[in-house]
């Protein structure tokens, strides 16, 4: 299984409330169907934007993708020289696999802010899923560059390299990723799969050991920790039955 590359999260400052304004009293009180247009009304200019904002990070954690296109447009408009609202809809575009739209929207962000490390690690997974790989691999080094604990950037350029067959980079990647956090369970597995796909046995057991071990217990797992835990279990049992 292809495991998914990482992108760079929304920036948004947390998981929106949907409490809103009393019409009359200014008291808040929790609404279930207030759409974002009528309580950017009730608000100031600053606030609107606040507001915006979280919606998009609510539209995206449940996956209402279309949605969180038309409100970033609505962000975009009132501020068209803000990188990271473009970079947010080049994300939104590459999750819907729109690659065209997703580049279109990356290149403004980094010509609005060039050191903003975060758009070139989504461009570089643009472009790797359109199989573009030397402009995958230099906007992940841009991005490194610029960041060098971005570690988003790190493990795609590994996964990248190890797409390519190139072992020993993708290893390299991970490794110095590790230094920087020693305890990602995400690591061990990526770096367990190099040395599986490159025939080295022992050390793809001892990594998918490893980040088994660093995982939650089940009954605490996330979604993601589930996910991992299946890809590790797939990946350990592939080994085991070799005939």
């Amino acid at each position: 299984m292809q495991p998914l590359k990482n992108v760079t999260p929304f920036s948004a400052d947390s998981t929106p409330s949907m409490a809103v304004l009393g019409p009359r009293s200014g008291v808040i009180r929790r609404s279930q169907n207030s759409q974002p247009q009528r309580l950017a009304n009730l608000l100031a200019d600053a606030d609107a934007i606040i507001l915006l904002r979280h919606q998009v990070k609510w539209e995206m954690q449940r996956g209402a993708y279309r949605s969180a296109i038309d409100l970033l447009d609505r962000l975009i408009q009132r501020c068209p020289e803000t990188a990271e609202y473009y970079n947010n809809r080049g994300l939104v575009y590459f999750y819907c696999q729109q690659y065209e739209l997703a580049l279109i929207d990356l290149d403004c962000a980094i010509r609005l802010n060039p050191e903003l490390d975060q758009a070139y690690n989504n461009r570089a997974n643009c472009y790797a899923a359109e199989g573009r790989w030397d402009e995958a691999l230099s906007d992940y080094d841009q991005a490194i560059d610029l960041n060098p604990v971005n570690l988003k950037a790190r493990i795609n350029q590994g996964i990248t390299f190890r797409d390519l067959g190139c072992y020993e980079e993708a290893m390299d990647c991970f490794d110095i990723a590790l230094f920087f956090q020693p305890t990602s369970a995400n690591l061990y597995a990526e770096l367990g799969r190099t040395y599986h796909l490159s025939g080295d046995w022992n050390g793809a057991i001892a990594a998918y050991d490893q980040a088994l071990t660093l995982l939650p217990l089940p009954a605490a797992d996330s979604k993601a920790s589930v996910q991992l835990r299946q890809r590790l279990l797939t990946w350990t049992d592939e080994l085991l039955n070799v005939d």
